[in-house]
This record gives structure tokens, C-alpha cells and sequence, in this order.
């Protein structure tokens, strides 16, 4: 992983007011603008160990979720802007920011792909339904999508990964989450890609069970690396990591995702657009 550093002052209008938090955009010394979020001094960093983790695994997926590093915003650079400097001792994880990125939201149901568009979207939309359903992350669904679409490449960019683990509750057990919180059950499936799903549904439940243990072995074999690369100021237990992931790796727990992505498949092709 990249450390990279602030080179300019932040502007009032590079922070961004979101539901959970307000990530900032960073200008780096590799030229590049970053959306940081950033340690607020509460417990270890959790909120962006979940992001780095997540990013990490959809990277495994081959989803396209923006490139990210770690960023050490410097002081002098927060002048312009009300934030304590010791929400930026720590390196924020910083992720890559494109003007190409469109938010889908509500007013994106009118959107009119055309058949070879809805042949690429469709398969990214059905696994970052299955990811979240496996990473437990109750905060994608169709009143708050955490999804940008590329308009240059044409692909999905899923976002905000906080609240992965049942709204950050790794040290509890992990429960399925719940239709409402789905966006394989959302509006959005049924107006945009449910005629494509119905055309291409026969090969999705082996390809989706290949797709998954692949994605998931992948993983887990790359778990030790993922962790090593934390940086030490986010205070994480990486002992403690391992033991609470261990379940998500397990096949029960793989197969009660793969039942959950499924049936919410067949409540979204039973529901009339």
C-alpha cells in the first residue's frame, strides 16, 4: 500500500456532508485528488479498517472499486477548513476521486441503458448484492445506494463501507441481512435489470456458486497481506480480526449467503416492475 501526503490547503468546498460522515477531498503529492475519511479518536479505527478491508476484498471480486491509499493530510493544509488536526494525526484511507462518477439514486430508475450496457451491469449489480449480503453491510439499499456508475467505462463503483459487520458489530455474531436492506430487492433491480436477469437467469445460480467460493478463497488467501499493510496508528487487532472473520470464510456461512442472494433473486423476479 501508498502513503501518500497532502500538497495543498483543503477548501471549504472539498468537504462533503454525507449521512455518517464528512469525508474530505485531499490533493497528493502524486497529483491525484483523494476522498479521505479520517480517525476521530474513538476506539480503534474501525470505520476506516472496514473501508480499507472492504476495497480490499471487492479488488478480489474484480469489482471496480476505485484505486485507495493511505493519506497523512498535514496541518497547515486544514486552515480553511473547521477540523481538529487530531482527526488527521492518523493516515486516512484515502480513495481515488473521477469525474466520471455519477451517484445512482432514486431519480436513476429513469435511466435507459441499452442490451449490451445491461449485459456488463447486470452480473456487477447481482455481486455487489452478494457482497453485501456476505460482509453483512445493512448500509446499501434503495433510500441510500452507496453506488456511483462510471459513465466513461460503463461500470458500477460501490462505495461507503462503514457499516459492513452488521453496522460495525464484528465482535458480535453475524445475522443475514434483511430484504429491506438489500438492493437486489430494490426498485432499481426490478425497472432497470430484471428483464436482462429473466433473459440469463438459468446459468446464474452455478455461476454464482463458482464465482463466490473463487471470490471467497481468494480472500482468505489474501487476508495475512491485507492486514500486514494496516497502518499501526489505526490500533487494529489483527489476532482479533482473523478469529472474528474466521466465520465469514466458513461454508456455513457461505451457504447461508448464497440461500439469502437467491431468494432475494426470486423476490425481485416475482415483483412486477
Amino acid at each position: 500500500m501508498e502513503y501518500l501526503r497532502s500538497i495543498k490547503e483543503i477548501q471549504p468546498e472539498d468537504c462533503y456532508q454525507t449521512g455518517g460522515s464528512r469525508p474530505v477531498k485531499v490533493f497528493c503529492n502524486d497529483w491525484n485528488e483523494y476522498i479521505c475519511k479520517y480517525y476521530t479518536g474513538k476506539g480503534f479505527a474501525s470505520g476506516l479498517f472496514n473501508e480499507y478491508l472492504a476495497a480490499s476484498f471487492l479488488k478480489l471480486w474484480k469489482l471496480a472499486v476505485p484505486d485507495f491509499s493511505f493519506v497523512q493530510v498535514q496541518r497547515d493544509h486544514l486552515n480553511q477548513v473547521k477540523f481538529p488536526f487530531h482527526y488527521f494525526k492518523t493516515p486516512c484511507y484515502g480513495s481515488l476521486f473521477n469525474h466520471d462518477y455519477k451517484e445512482i439514486d432514486k431519480f436513476f430508475l429513469g435511466y435507459s441503458f441499452h442490451d449490451e450496457q445491461l449485459l456488463k451491469l447486470v452480473p456487477q449489480f447481482l455481486k455487489i448484492g452478494l457482497f453485501d449480503i456476505w460482509l453483512s453491510n445493512e448500509d446499501r439499499n434503495f433510500n441510500n445506494m452507496n453506488l456511483m456508475l462510471d459513465v466513461e467505462s460503463i461500470n458500477f463503483i460501490p462505495i461507503d463501507h462503514v457499516q459492513v459487520f452488521n453496522s460495525n458489530c464484528l465482535d458480535k455474531e453475524p445475522v443475514q441481512i434483511t430484504e429491506d436492506e438489500s438492493i437486489l430487492t430494490s426498485p432499481l433491480m426490478s425497472k432497470n435489470f430484471l428483464r436482462t436477469l429473466q433473459q440469463n437467469c438459468e446459468n446464474l445460480r452455478t455461476t454464482s456458486i463458482i464465482e463466490f467460493s473463487r471470490d471467497l478463497s481468494l480472500c482468505h488467501e489474501n487476508l495475512d497481506k491485507i492486514l500486514q499493510n494496516v497502518p499501526p496508528e489505526w490500533g487494529v487487532d489483527s489476532l482479533f480480526i482473523q478469529s472474528r472473520l474466521s466465520y465469514y470464510f466458513s461454508k456455513e456461512w457461505q451457504e447461508r449467503s448464497l440461500s439469502t442472494f437467491f431468494t432475494y433473486i426470486q423476490y425481485a423476479l416475482n415483483r412486477k416492475p
